[in-house]
């Protein structure tokens, strides 16, 4: 088996070196053949870091570019250049376990899979935001595990060569491989660990952003994320109302809420606001 990685970073001068240590300790890094690390017109140390981790593995190439471009105009680099006929897409700001991609890769093996998802959850847990996405992110385990949905990490075949603007580029790249006939796959034995924003502000912020996204994706595509249906979310939780803390559900629904209200403001008069999105600010 051959792998190829792309990591994509804006300004992640706070967790890149986490991220690419992860990498490194995979089960099967043996298997990976490149790990092509784009930087997207950052500012911060992020470049810099990048470079060293090249002198640390030759695996690993910094594929920098000087101005933002966004990060779907970065993936489509990777879906042209990446050598391997299976291809990892991750995030920069996400640290993997170390059977991660080993599962990521069973699951892509199973007859007709083109794409896999993985399961996500929260590094730190403090504070009220931090509850709220343990919260989100468990609700969304349990959505995938009945209707397979993508975030954070994919693993996919590589049958594309490039992906259509917007800003929600792991649901992008799932309605495309599965438009060929391709199956879309959840394990959630494939696990990665992210960091909950910072704040009330970040967390509606992040939440804008995606359901503007699933909006336009089911507009353009008719491809209907699974969580785009807040009735079915609610479902979801009603029957595992008994696992959470009433508080931090009424807050959720409040911060959820609201996103997803300016998301279909955004939606609505202005969706191209989000393709080339501001980052979040993480609780690191």
């Amino acid at each position: 088996m051959a792998i190829s990685v792309g990591v994509f970073a804006y300004n992640e001068e706070a967790i890149i070196k986490k991220n690419l240590d992860s990498i490194l300790r995979q089960s099967i890094i043996n298997e990976i053949d490149e790990i092509l690390v784009f930087s997207d017109g950052s500012t911060d140390m992020t470049n810099r870091i990048i470079k060293e981790y090249e002198k640390i593995d030759e695996r690993i190439k910094a594929v920098i570019s000087r101005e933002r471009l966004g990060k779907l105009a970065e993936i489509n680099k990777f879906l042209k250049t990446a050598k391997s006929d299976k291809l990892v897409i991750s995030s920069a700001d996400i640290i993997l376990d170390e059977h991660c991609l080993e599962e990521v890769m069973k699951s892509l093996e199973e007859p007709n899979a083109g794409i896999v998802g993985v399961r996500v959850i929260p590094k730190t847990a403090n504070g009220i935001i931090g509850a709220v996405a343990g919260l989100e992110w468990d609700l969304l385990d349990k959505c995938a595990r009945e209707k397979p949905k993508f975030g954070e990490l994919i693993g996919i075949k590589a049958v594309i060569s490039n992906i259509e603007e917007g800003s929600v580029d792991e649901e992008l790249i799932a309605e495309k491989i599965i438009r060929q006939g391709y199956k879309g796959v959840y394990n959630p034995n494939a696990i990665v660990f992210n960091f909950p924003p910072k704040g009330a502000r970040e967390f509606v912020k992040q939440r804008r952003r995606i359901y503007c996204g699933h909006l336009e994706l089911k507009k353009r595509k008719g491809y209907e994320v699974s969580t785009l249906n807040s009735f079915y979310i609610i479902k979801i939780l009603m029957k595992n109302i008994k696992r959470y803390n009433m508080g931090v559900v009424i807050i959720a629904g409040i911060l959820e809420g609201w996103g997803r209200f300016l998301g279909r403001l955004d939606y609505a008069f202005n969706p191209s606001k989000h393709y080339i999105w501001k980052k979040v600010k993480a609780n690191v």
